[in-house]
């Protein structure tokens, strides 16, 4: 689903919505790809908002956009995993764990966390 520009977005993720519950799936089992223009700063706004509603395959590019600089993306990436371990007890793989969730291998999973120095509290 190309939904443009983000200003389009809200209308994408409610047409996703819409089909969802018509086929009693969860949004995130549907085959579907939601391809938004990065040409605008509020697209983070939309990548965030759709992080926290736990869409799964988010993809970026093909290049970032400008305004959003590496260290950004990692702090973005970081507190993502944070939110999915929290979620999911600290359960890194298995049924219902962080790393099927965020649809990593468990052992990438682990490099993430290595590399952004995560441990569990």
């Amino acid at each position: 689903m190309d939904a443009g520009q983000c200003n389009d977005a809200d209308s994408a993720v409610q047409i996703a919505s819409a089909l969802a519950k018509a086929f009693n799936v969860e949004v995130n089992e549907l085959p579907l790809s939601l391809i938004i223009s990065w040409y605008e700063q509020k697209a983070v706004c939309v990548l965030l908002a759709l992080l926290h509603l736990g869409s799964k395959g988010i993809r970026l590019g093909p290049s970032l956009p400008a305004f959003l600089t590496p260290k950004t993306r990692e702090t973005v990436e970081r507190n993502h995993i944070v939110q999915v371990l929290e979620q999911t007890w600290w359960k890194v793989s298995g049924k219902n764990s962080a790393a099927e969730i965020l649809g990593l291998n468990r052992s990438t999973l682990r490099a993430h966390m290595r590399k952004f120095d995560i441990r569990k509290p």
